[in-house]
């Protein structure tokens, strides 16, 4: 759970005439934010994990980390569109695209509860000094897309909106 996290960047379009348009769009953090991570684990010997399905409750590690911040966190869209149904100040453009969100942050400092004994025993607790790194995470969502785009223009202003779908969400 991260707050607070301040973000920038650009997006540009080249056309190709007014039926085709190349997009690119690459943001980035410029904060670390504020957050909180809960990191579970769920770990069985076999004989166990063939008949236990992992959720919230049966969990075998826990540690709780109110100091996480992100280290990075970047966004890039690229994406096609190709005009397909112009009618004067009002258009419709296929959409093809790729979106890569990476995010890396850091816990630091923190409490555990660990079951050494057997699965579920959550027999040994302690807790992490403040301020040092425990756990560094990165994560990535690789988007393909497909999509409809909107546009309606004035001469002074253009709106345009996107209805995007993709299989990997």
């Amino acid at each position: 759970d991260l707050k607070d996290v301040v973000m920038a960047g650009v997006h540009g379009s080249v056309g190709y005439g007014r039926w085709l348009r190349f997009n690119l769009g690459v943001w980035s953090a410029l904060t670390e934010g504020s957050g909180m991570m809960v990191d579970r684990d769920w770990i069985y010997p076999d004989s166990v994990s063939a008949w236990l399905e992992p959720n919230d409750q049966n969990w075998t590690h826990e540690s709780r980390h109110p100091d996480t911040s992100l280290d990075a966190g970047t966004i890039v869209d690229v994406n096609l569109s190709v005009l397909a149904l112009p009618a004067g100040p009002f258009s419709l453009r296929g959409i093809v695209g790729y979106k890569n969100d990476t995010w890396n942050w850091s816990a630091r400092g923190g409490t555990y509860i660990y079951s050494t004994k057997y699965p579920g025993s959550r027999d040994r607790t302690g807790s992490f000094p403040d301020g040092e790194k425990v756990i560094t995470y990165e994560q990535q969502y690789s988007i393909p897309y497909i999509g409809v785009g909107a546009n309606w223009a004035w001469p002074a202003v253009q709106l345009e909106s996107h209805l995007l779908f993709s299989p990997m969400v």
